[in-house]
């Protein structure tokens, strides 16, 4: 008797392991899930703030460049503030 009970013991003891690792497993894959959406929007905000930042120093040089051409005493001084 004592033989069965130990049996029994040790099935559903490995039933409740099962259930429970299948449980954490799907905690973590959803938790992972929600962590590379946010993973996602901020390296697309990071994204847009780096092509800004890259067209507002590329027309200032762009804006330079043509002042230059216009008048070299306007471009000394427009330098001096882009620099």
């Amino acid at each position: 008797v004592a033989n069965v009970s130990i049996n029994w013991l040790i099935k559903i003891s490995s039933l409740a392991l099962k259930q429970a690792w299948q449980k954490i497993c799907k905690f973590i894959a959803s938790s992972f899930k929600e962590q590379e959406l946010v993973i996602t929007a901020l390296l697309r905000l990071s994204t847009i703030f780096f092509m800004a930042e890259t067209s507002i120093t590329t027309l200032r040089h762009l804006k330079v460049r043509e002042l230059a051409k216009k008048s070299k005493n306007m471009v000394s001084s427009k330098w001096f503030v882009v620099n």
